[in-house]
């Protein structure tokens, strides 16, 4: 039993990890898309038909990113991870707020050279570039503990099949000593019975049934 609730433990630190490093992943991944989209929408800054398709795709990705955070929020289970979440929702929010004054700046004419959109965006850039190389580190540092904990739980499981069979040997053994060992003094006064009733038989009137208390 001991050893069936360290492998459930371990089982289910794994498969919390597991979890955790594809939830990071995913906002790692939305945030490096909407990076992207963005700097095609910077880019075409000058170019009015060109802005309407990378503009579309930034508006998709910040909200599949918004939608990541929220998976990694709901899925983590950990006080740390859950203030992690909180952080990236807050950066989120900031992000979002910087790229629309860019966009509205864009659209009126303020702005209409990709350095000037890129000038005016990069106090908003540190939001999304946390984020990101928080989210692919976390990752990575998840998916480690996860294959170190399923290395462990190899180990675990080699060992608690190896005390199950110590453990099923010895209840053999003493299995089959207790069948020997048992019927034999349970036979013995019904055999000195049984000796006893033979000699009264043949007429020794002096035999008595001594029977011996162990």
């Amino acid at each position: 039993l001991w050893g069936l609730v360290n492998l459930r433990q371990s089982a289910q630190q794994a498969a919390t990890d597991s979890q955790t490093s594809r939830l990071a992943e995913a906002v790692a991944i939305q945030a490096l898309l909407s990076r992207r989209y963005e700097k095609d929408f910077f880019l075409s800054s000058a170019d009015l038909a060109a802005q309407d398709r990378p503009l579309q795709q930034w508006h998709q990705a910040s909200i599949d990113l918004r939608g990541a955070i929220k998976a990694y929020e709901d899925g983590v289970v950990s006080e740390s991870d859950k203030q992690q979440a909180r952080e990236w929702r807050e950066a989120w929010r900031v992000y979002v707020q910087g790229f629309g004054q860019v966009e509205i700046a864009v659209n009126g004419g303020q702005i209409n050279t990709p350095y000037d959109a890129l000038k005016t965006f990069e106090p908003f850039q540190e939001n999304i570039q946390a984020m990101t190389d928080q989210a692919v580190q976390l990752a990575a540092e998840k998916n480690a503990s996860a294959n170190q904990t399923s290395l462990l739980l190899n180990a675990a499981t080699t060992t608690t099949i190896w005390q199950v069979l110590v453990i099923a040997v010895i209840v053999f053994v003493a299995s089959v000593i207790w069948s020997v060992l048992f019927p034999a003094r349970l036979m013995r006064p019904i055999k000195v019975l049984q000796e006893t009733a033979v000699r009264l038989a043949g007429g020794d009137l002096t035999a008595r049934a001594a029977l011996k208390r162990d």
